[in-house]
């Protein structure tokens, strides 16, 4: 018999084992099964449903809260204790949230179609970053809000702005990067 080339065993590869292992571990069965149980429902119906099923498989979410679609979640973990929404929200169809680190959502919020909340960054050592949306904010359609950011009180990010930067209260932005175009008059907000 031959004898065994012990220079070709194959070796585990720990640097990629832990690069791919957040998209092995995003998985989460609570999530999946509200998923499913809300599949058949039409953006336009079922709001108060999606928000109270998010509730009971974990996150926290507050009276009076509506989903116009369940927003598509991601991150590694127990990603149930990441996610806090405030009372009174409205979220439209198509929002991603990236809950490698903690997103808080203050009340009287509401997002536009398609916003994303990111936490993550792709950037060599960097740790995943919270997000903070405080009360009042209303994120335009297709905004990003990137990792580390704070939307102050009554703010307003126009449709399509790339916020990577904190947003004081009562300012409207917008652009990409985001910048301020205006504070807004506090007696209207």
């Amino acid at each position: 018999m031959d004898q065994m080339d012990v220079t070709r065993v194959p070796t585990l590869d720990r640097d990629r084992l832990e690069l791919d292992r957040p998209a092995s571990s995003g998985l989460h069965g609570r999530l999946l099964l509200a998923r499913l149980l809300l599949a058949f429902l039409p953006i336009d119906v079922g709001s108060r449903l999606r928000a109270v099923v998010l509730k009971r498989v974990g996150f926290q979410v507050g009276h009076g809260t509506l989903l116009a679609g369940l927003p598509a979640i991601a991150g590694p973990g127990d990603i149930y204790g990441r996610l806090s929404i405030g009372q009174s929200c409205f979220f439209n169809a198509g929002c991603f949230f990236d809950l490698h680190a903690e997103i808080v959502v203050g009340d009287y919020v509401s997002l536009g179609q398609q916003v994303m909340l990111l936490t993550w960054t792709a950037e060599t050592g960097l740790p995943p970053r919270p997000v903070r949306i405080e009360a009042g904010v209303w994120l335009g359609a297709r905004s990003i809000i990137l990792p580390g950011v704070t939307v102050g009180r009554g703010a307003i990010v126009a449709a399509g702005a790339v916020v990577a930067e904190d947003v004081p209260p009562d300012t409207l932005v917008g652009g990409v990067p985001a910048g301020v175009i205006r504070l807004l008059d506090q007696a209207q907000s």
